[in-house]
């Protein structure tokens, strides 16, 4: 009895320890660069699935990659796929709370698309303005402003993401068979006479 108890406790022990295994899916090194003299940005990718046992080994492999990086090209910042994913989700989030009503501003068909002068077109996703042009007022007469408190907004936003989802299986399935006779018409002229 006091084996199956010792071994249970091990079982636990054992699953408490995967649990706490942490999987990372890869990582960004980031070499800031200086716009001033024209020098962008780099960045590198290392992605694979890596795993550590707590948020210390994590921190340890994240400072050595770092070293190993600066010994080569200077000062670099490491940040995960999954800090990255949610950084850029808390940016959006926090851009969304900053502007909780957004617009869109169509004539006829065609939607004015955002941070464009007099640009119009079919895209609804570019045509998402965080707020109004300065010059325009949401009683504005010559075009329909559209409120996203507005249930209008939304059915446009699916009926677009619908269109979208569709041509993009169009577009992959012309892809595919672009390659594969692409493939075929190769193979002909490597080993055909």
């Amino acid at each position: 009895m006091e084996n199956l108890n010792s071994d249970m406790e091990n079982v636990e022990k054992l699953l408490k320890k995967i649990n706490e295994v942490i999987e990372v899916s890869g990582f960004h090194v980031i070499l800031k660069g200086d716009s001033s003299v024209g020098m962008l940005d780099s960045e590198w990718e290392l992605s694979n699935n890596f795993y550590f046992d707590n948020q210390e080994e994590l921190d340890a492999f994240k400072n050595e990659l770092s070293l190993m990086f600066e010994g080569y090209c200077g000062v670099v910042t490491i940040e995960t796929f999954n800090e990255r994913e949610l950084r850029v989700e808390q940016e959006e989030l926090n851009l969304y709370q900053s502007y909780p009503v957004r617009y869109l501003i169509k004539d006829g068909s065609l939607f004015k698309m955002a941070g464009r002068t007099g640009v119009y077109g079919n895209d609804v996703g570019d045509g998402i303005h965080m707020e109004l042009p300065k010059w325009m007022t949401e009683h504005y007469e010559d075009e329909q402003i559209i409120k996203s408190s507005d249930p209008k907004f939304r059915k446009i936003l699916i009926e677009a993401a619908g269109e979208l989802e569709r041509k993009i299986r169009n577009e992959e399935y012309s892809l595919r068979n672009a390659k594969r006779n692409l493939a075929a018409i190769e193979r002909e002229l490597k080993y055909g006479k």
